[in-house]
């Protein structure tokens, strides 16, 4: 079972014998006093509620009964949203699996959370580099490298748990968002030169009318990249009940 900390607001795993025991926290030190009844006579409940810091959260403890259990998220200082038995577990069925969030963020489907952040690789420029080398005594090559450095370095690429986000500009920003339950398919291309420095394109494929296609072009870790959305567009779609249907 899990106790928070009523001082620094962190969770602490405890076993059910410490029902009804104080302890150091884990984190600051603070005394805690763990909530429930005496032993196993009590039951375990399933709280949901919202912490201090506005973070959604759900924990099981020990108590006598749903309203003690309650009283006791409460002195946590949980605000306390429903109170049940704890879910015994059942069978693997794929449609009652929870949706999984990131630790610090995202425990409601309703939050969009970033959980990766990049931007390309400055391989993007590696002909406008040599060329501004090699010609360096010429404004125009020198400054078109330099601009071009720019471009790739304010480009950046957020994946939260809701959508695809691709920002681009220099001086003015330009924000492109593509929900993830509309994503249909991604594919991965590699040169061989891009194999040998760990950077590829990712195009993701999706059915939305304004980017059917959304290439993001040289980023690095591209594999990981992929099965990181792959694995978010799965979690989105089971969050909102959404399927793709395929037309010939």
């Amino acid at each position: 079972m899990q106790v928070i900390c009523p001082e620094c607001n962190k969770k602490n795993s405890v076993t059910p014998e410490m029902a009804g025991k104080r302890g150091a926290c884990s984190h600051c030190g603070a005394m805690i006093t763990v909530p429930g009844g005496t032993g196993p006579a009590g039951e375990e409940f399933e709280i949901v509620g919202i912490l201090p810091s506005g973070e959604s959260i759900t924990f099981t403890l020990r108590a006598a009964d749903a309203h003690a259990a309650a009283e006791a998220a409460k002195s946590q200082g949980v605000k306390v949203k429903s109170v049940g038995p704890k879910r015994r577990a059942s069978a693997p069925n794929e449609e009652d699996f929870d949706v999984a969030y990131p630790e610090g963020g995202g425990g409601d489907p309703s939050d969009d959370t970033i959980v990766a952040v990049g931007s390309p690789s400055q391989w993007t420029n590696i002909w406008a580099f040599i060329a501004a080398v090699l010609l360096c005594w010429l404004i125009v090559p020198l400054g078109y490298g330099i601009w071009r450095y720019l471009v790739v370095r304010c480009t950046r690429y957020e994946l939260t748990t809701q959508r695809l986000r691709l920002v681009t500009g220099v001086f003015s920003k330009h924000i492109d968002e593509l929900e993830l339950y509309r994503v249909r398919d991604t594919s991965l291309y590699q040169s061989f030169l891009a194999r040998l420095v760990g950077i590829g394109t990712v195009t993701v494929i999706s059915a939305d009318v304004t980017h059917p296609e959304l290439p993001l072009k040289l980023i690095r870790q591209p594999r990981e990249f992929r099965e990181q959305l792959r694995t978010w567009v799965e979690r989105r779609r089971r969050a909102t009940r959404a399927r793709s249907l395929e037309m010939d």
